[in-house]
């Protein structure tokens, strides 16, 4: 009613579907104000719009896996948990997911964008499940050939053990293979996750700013992978040490023990690159002859 302003807001009406297309539609009121008291007789103006209006929607949230924008009791909740890992192949790159429980654990996508600005998804992995090794996505490596999966962490049926493990597939089409020696896994490591504790004493979401954060937080010993030709390259972060396994036969074919490896790559003259604590180790495995490079520049590799 004219002068008394707003009385009396309406709640949202969905139309029914049989009242769709008429031009009448029927809108209750109880003749009762907001404070539901009975308002006298006269003349109303009624304001209504017949959509829910603009808002904002929810599309997509974007973050750091292992730090979302909302702090748990011991900083380290989160949806796919750390170190996920991501290779380059060629004209292709694959993207890992650490922790998964439904949907593809690797995307492959091109190296280049299309034209639109968005990258081309090739295909995609969703890993099997093995009770032998832990079920974190920890690191990849590829060939033109093959990629393969590490995985470690605790087993599922046992949490007092955990085991690392390698799965192979197909790199044309992300199809899962059995190794050469006719496993479907090839097992790097067994060890105690009970040594797998964090350094730090403050919640993770506090110190990755200050830059306290590295492989020492993720509670796995495979961190990394690197292959060439018939040699499969695993750093054992806990074991302190570089394994080359020959991944036709599944057998190791050469140990390097190196303190806290992390990151490791095969350069092209076919020599061992880790980054630890100590610098970035360089290891020719034809002679052994070991150099230390950027030696006391590394924090946490």
């Amino acid at each position: 009613m004219e002068g008394q302003g707003l009385v009396r807001t309406l709640p949202v009406t969905i139309r029914p579907e049989s009242q769709h297309g008429k031009p009448d539609f029927t809108l209750p009121w109880d003749r009762l104000a907001d404070s539901r008291e009975p308002l006298s007789a006269g003349k109303y103006t009624l304001k209504w719009r017949p959509h829910r209006g603009i808002r904002q929607r929810v599309v997509a949230w974007l973050n750091d896996a292992g730090n979302p924008p909302r702090q748990t009791d011991d900083g380290r909740g989160a949806w796919g948990g750390l170190g996920a890992p991501a290779r380059r192949r060629g004209r292709r790159r694959g993207l890992g997911w650490a922790c998964n429980e439904s949907g593809p654990s690797v995307i492959c996508v091109d190296k280049q964008l299309d034209t639109s600005g968005l990258a081309t998804k090739r295909w995609v992995i969703k890993a099997r499940a093995f009770g032998d090794v832990g079920m974190l996505l920890v690191a990849l490596a590829g060939t033109p050939e093959h990629v393969f999966l590490g995985r470690d962490g605790p087993l599922m049926q046992d949490r007092s053990q955990a085991a690392a493990g390698v799965s192979l597939y197909d790199a044309s089409i992300g199809r899962p293979l059995d190794f050469p020696f006719g496993k479907p896994t090839l097992i790097l490591s067994r060890w105690d996750p009970a040594t797998a504790t964090p350094d730090g004493d403050a919640p993770l979401f506090m110190r990755k700013p200050t830059g306290d954060f590295g492989p020492h937080e993720v509670r796995t010993n495979l961190i990394d992978l690197a292959v060439s030709g018939d040699l499969l390259y695993v750093s054992l972060y806990r074991e302190n040490k570089v394994v080359a396994f020959n991944w036709k036969i599944g057998e190791p074919a050469q140990e390097f023990p190196i303190p806290r490896p992390a990151g490791i790559e095969i350069d092209a003259a076919g020599r061992l690159l880790a980054a630890t604590p100590e610098g970035i180790v360089r290891v020719d495995p034809a002679t052994g002859q070991r150099t230390v490079l950027g030696a006391g520049h590394v924090l946490h590799p």
